[in-house]
């Protein structure tokens, strides 16, 4: 395998960590916005609001961090996908080494 070949294949690995990384800095970002969003629940609970208006932002807010869990749930499994998709490409980066370097050796001896 060449340096190029071997270049190619840390910096493939790389980026992986980098999305990877994305993921979880948008994964914290919207559990931010979840307990935000809490907090206006308990806020509007409290508040003074007629009885159905209160019901009416309550279910609006609930509504919104259930949308928000989706978005969780949705970017951990492309996390998880990505990372075997990672590791299966290293594996075949790997097995293509190894022959490359039988190949070599073989060629050496021949």
């Amino acid at each position: 395998m060449s340096i190029s070949a071997v270049s190619s294949s840390i910096s493939s690995s790389s980026t992986s960590s980098v999305n990877i990384s994305d993921y979880e800095s948008k994964i914290d970002s919207i559990e931010k916005q979840i307990k935000n969003l809490q907090k206006q629940v308990v806020e509007e609970n409290q508040s003074k609001d007629d009885a159905q208006i209160k019901q009416s932002k309550v279910e609006l807010l609930q509504a919104q961090i259930q949308q928000l869990q989706i978005q969780i749930q949705d970017l951990k499994n492309e996390k998880s996908e990505q990372a075997n998709d990672k590791t299966q490409t290293q594996e075949v980066e790997a097995a293509t080494l190894k022959n490359s370097y039988s190949s070599n050796i073989i060629d050496l001896l021949a």
